[in-house]
């Protein structure tokens, strides 16, 4: 006689990965919401965990510890982003702008709280290597990014390679910084607003009109 099939009550692996890549998620999520009520310095992995729904010591065994997590939520929150900003280039050259400072200053909810995390992140990375190397890597192919947005949208007569390229770059992508971290510390500065004022100071400095927001 046979013996009958054992079976047991373990879930399928793709089930425990998925539960594994949830409880993930929503530490990271956390972690962005405490960040952004808290600050870093005030926030514990007892507030993150509380936030998440979860133990403290449930944390460890997805993360190693609160630097862990920011600097994967860094890598993820970046990386979502860059994506966005290449999709930019898709665009019509007088539209690759405005697509562009769309994804930086977001006007959603889930789009301005990344934003507020990556100004955060400004200086987080002054202490924490691992973050700055990420921050350096993504404001390098940022900066690439608007580079080829301006050669698109201005034209090489005014936009040509050289240092008059590399300083109007600079400039945009300093204005482009400093009016994001406007947005997180000022509510007298909106995206919307914000957006507008990058496109006319563009405009300004490359000496090209270009559409408006």
């Amino acid at each position: 006689m046979n013996s009958p099939t054992r079976t047991n009550n373990y879930p399928p692996a793709r089930d425990d990965e998925a539960r594994h890549s949830a409880r993930r998620a929503a530490i990271l999520g956390a972690l962005q919401a405490c960040i952004l009520r808290n600050g870093y310095s005030d926030t514990s992995l007892s507030d993150i965990a509380a936030q998440a729904g979860m133990s403290p010591s449930h944390i460890f065994y997805y993360f190693k510890g609160k630097r862990e997590i920011i600097n994967q939520c860094f890598h993820i929150v970046s990386e979502q982003r860059l994506r966005a900003m290449r999709a930019s280039l898709l665009e019509a050259p007088n539209k690759q702008l405005a697509q562009f400072s769309a994804v930086i200053l977001a006007d959603d909810e889930v789009g301005r709280r990344e934003s507020a995390f990556m100004v955060e992140c400004d200086g987080l990375a002054a202490h924490n290597a691992a973050l700055r190397v990420r921050k350096t890597a993504y404001d390098q192919q940022v900066k690439s990014i608007l580079e080829q947005i301006l050669r698109s949208s201005f034209g090489d007569k005014k936009v040509r390679a050289g240092p008059e390229e590399k300083n109007l770059l600079a400039v945009c992508y300093a204005l482009l910084v400093g009016l994001c971290v406007s947005t997180h510390f000022s509510d007298a500065q909106d995206h919307a607003g914000a957006r507008a004022k990058f496109s006319a100071a563009v405009c300004t400095l490359s000496g090209t009109l270009v559409e408006r927001y």
